[in-house]
């Protein structure tokens, strides 16, 4: 085992490997949209928090197998009607602080500035009729060995015609990622994942096409495919740079090797660079990007950028965008941000960071209208089961959860990001019913506030009242700390009187943030308000094997340190740690697949899904692998097992006792734009709608002064 100070990402420490990160360096970010965020397995199967479709291949020309789509999207604004008006955001970092690098644009540039300047194949269809409404795709069809796309007439802010090989060229490489050969695959007919069962990848003008090996889009969740190849920034879907002659060198070189994966391996890492040192990445001239997006930079001012539009763009060649201008301002912090709403300075935010309280809301002027979007997240009271001995009861914590009163820890501390729990603990996804049907569903824990229910649990855990207090055996009350660096203590204050309210004793400790952080991120803490943003609860069960912060935040049954332990003997899992965390790195769905027939601490004990019930037979359920399967190459029926009992594992063990659902916030200007009305709807599943919905021509300027 290895150790070092290589500083990662989240995203490419769930198992990636150093072939491929080495790969997407060498290759520059702008060949690929990036590396996938918060998913389960290798970020081609995560949780799809956008299908609608059935699991069996349905689709809504009613064929069986195929999965397709074309877009028609029409533009509602009028065209090209107000070349001056100017629609402004702002950017959280100084114009100075970035250096501006595009082709790697994720961490480098400002995040609510580079989505305007890359072409996107798609976004969520909010109207529910798929899974992908296109955006650059104009047409995509999937059957059982076929996934091919088709963009639409689009260009380069250079005038080159943007074509299928600019997209392609960077998945094409990343087959060379593939632990096996094509041909292996073939002969042993059992590809585990996306990449694996792909054989080959084609491309003609603007059409390309994935080959896959014979009925394995058949047989796998297709609308997961569609939408980690064309939605999520995991996949190709943001076009950051121009297939560049080094990148078709690179390919041609790989594609002459006779075995890429066995005796020329080397030669592979030699081409690829593998074990080239990384170098500081210089400062660029933004106005000197070539962009495939609707907007390029045209000038860079210390207080402000300006973009003017890529006119060649299908957004504008569609007539979709009718102003002339865009303007982004820096602002430091979140007051500063408010205070550009309140002076009409901003006309849009894709997503408010930190939302404004009641008062604040206020004082917006009535034309600036927020828009809540998303609901896949919530926030919860995180039960340290290794730092309180009785939170290691199953149920102590449900006795917690139904001693929460949600209603009013929500009204206490609730803002306009907040709502109630509209669903038992575990189904807060947004599509967990295509998973679960609701017969199983009404057999989970409801877990109401119910005082009365939580004393009788406490009772049958084996503790005793005194005094309308709760003692354990050797006669001391159940005392707990909940650990806190808010500056508004009203939700943690209304926890601790529900309760106290049941006889637990409870204090509430509130310490800087610093030294909460500290506390939190090495598990030395007992309660902490905490929670989970994604609807897949993957995300969450692979981040609490690999990463020591979430493993501490999390609570499962084993430890971080259980994994280290675990991790020792492996050749190929290596003990890394960056400035603010540690983390295992190496293949560990291998060891932990029930193939392998190897021991791991990453299991759950848990009655059998639907029998919620503190008598039954207990089962063990290997949520290790549960957590990367959805990754894999899985039937239908399997994949919904799998979110099944990864929804159940939660309900019943409740690593956290979640008290209400959280929003992302969005604001537009309704004034002197055009805007939909309301919240979700068009501005629902996606992390940039503002962005996506101008691009469509769904915001639009109502005057040449905007």
């Amino acid at each position: 085992m290895s150790k070092g100070d290589e500083s990662t990402t989240e995203s490419n420490s769930t198992g990636l490997s150093s072939r491929r990160r080495k790969l997407l360096g060498a290759l520059g970010a702008g060949t690929v949209a990036g590396l996938a965020g918060c998913s389960g397995g290798d970020g081609d199967g995560g949780d799809d928090p956008t299908a609608t479709e059935t699991e069996t291949g349905d689709t809504t020309d009613g064929t069986t197998g195929t999965t397709s789509g074309t877009d028609t999207t029409q533009g509602t604004t009028e065209a090209a009607g107000y070349p001056n008006a100017s629609y402004s955001m702002h950017i959280g970092e100084a114009v100075d602080e970035s250096n501006w690098y595009f082709e790697g644009a994720r961490g480098n540039t400002p995040r609510n500035l580079y989505p305007w300047c890359a072409a996107r194949l798609g976004t969520s269809d909010y109207e529910g009729d798929g899974v992908v409404k296109g955006l650059l795709a104009e047409d995509w069809e999937i059957n059982d060995e076929e996934f091919t796309v088709t963009i639409k007439e689009s260009y380069w802010s250079n005038g080159d015609q943007l074509m299928a090989e600019d997209i392609v060229i960077g998945e094409k490489h990343a087959l060379y990622d593939r632990e096996r050969s094509p041909a292996t695959v073939a002969e042993e007919g059992d590809p585990s994942s996306f990449w694996e069962a792909i054989e080959d990848i084609t491309w003609d003008g603007r059409t390309f096409t994935f080959h896959a090996v014979e009925d394995f889009f058949g047989k796998f969740n297709q609308d997961t495919i569609l939408y980690n190849r064309m939605i999520s920034l995991g996949g190709m879907s943001s076009i950051f740079s121009q297939s560049s002659e080094d990148a078709r060198n690179t390919l041609d070189e790989l594609e002459a090797l006779d075995d890429p994966y066995g005796e020329d391996s080397e030669t592979v890492d030699d081409i690829l660079n593998v074990d080239a040192t990384e170098t500081e990445i210089p400062t660029y001239d933004p106005t000197e990007w070539v962009v495939s997006g609707p907007f390029q930079v045209d000038e860079q001012l210390s207080d402000q950028v300006r973009l003017v539009p890529n006119e060649q763009h299908w957004s504008h060649l569609n007539d979709n965008i009718n102003f002339g201008k865009m303007d982004f301002r820096p602002m430091a912090n979140a007051n500063v941000v408010w205070t550009g709403i309140q002076q009409n300075i901003l006309d849009g935010i894709n997503a408010l960071g930190d939302v404004p309280p009641d008062n604040v809301v206020e004082s917006f002027p009535d034309n600036m209208n927020y828009h809540r979007y998303g609901g896949d997240f919530f926030d919860g009271l995180a039960l340290n089961r290794h730092r309180a001995e009785s939170l290691g009861n199953v149920r102590v914590r449900h006795a917690f959860q139904h001693a929460l009163n949600q209603e009013r820890i929500v009204g206490a501390g609730g803002d306009i990001s907040s709502g109630p729990l509209q669903n038992p603990p575990g189904l807060q996804g947004p599509n967990w019913n295509q998973y679960v049907d609701q017969s199983t569903a009404d057999q989970f824990g409801q877990f109401e506030h119910d005082p009365e229910r939580a004393n009788t649990l406490l009772q049958e855990a084996g503790y005793t009242k005194e005094n309308q207090t709760w003692m354990d055996s050797d006669g001391n009350p159940l005392s707990y700390e909940l650990l806190t660096s808010a500056n508004n203590i009203a939700t943690e204050t209304s926890i601790v009187a529900d309760l106290s309210s049941i006889g637990l004793n409870v204090s509430l400790s509130k310490q800087s943030s610093t030294i909460v952080s500290d506390r939190v991120d090495t598990g030395d803490y007992q309660l902490t308000l905490s929670g989970w943003w994604g609807g897949d609860l993957e995300g969450f069960y692979t981040r609490s094997i690999w990463q020591s912060t979430r493993n501490y935040l999390m609570n499962p049954p084993w430890t971080y340190q259980d994994a280290v332990d675990w991790a020792q003997d492996k050749d190929d899992i290596e003990i890394t740690e960056n400035d603010s965390f540690q983390y295992l790195d190496g293949p560990i769905m291998d060891y932990i697949s029930p193939k392998s027939n190897t021991d791991h601490p990453f299991t759950v004990e848990a009655p059998p899904v639907g029998e919620f019930n503190y008598d039954a037979d207990m089962q063990t359920y290997n949520i290790g692998w549960n957590a990367f399967a959805v990754g894999q190459s899985l039937s239908p029926e399997m994949y919904a097992q799998v979110k099944t009992e990864d929804y159940w594992l939660w309900n019943w063990n409740l690593f956290q006792a979640p008290f209400q659902k959280g929003y992302s916030i969005a604001y537009q200007d309704h004034g002197d734009w055009n805007a939909p009305e309301g919240d979700g709807g068009p501005y629902e599943q996606d992390s940039d709608p503002i962005t996506r919905l101008a691009k469509l021509g769904e915001i639009g300027a109502t005057t040449d002064d905007a």
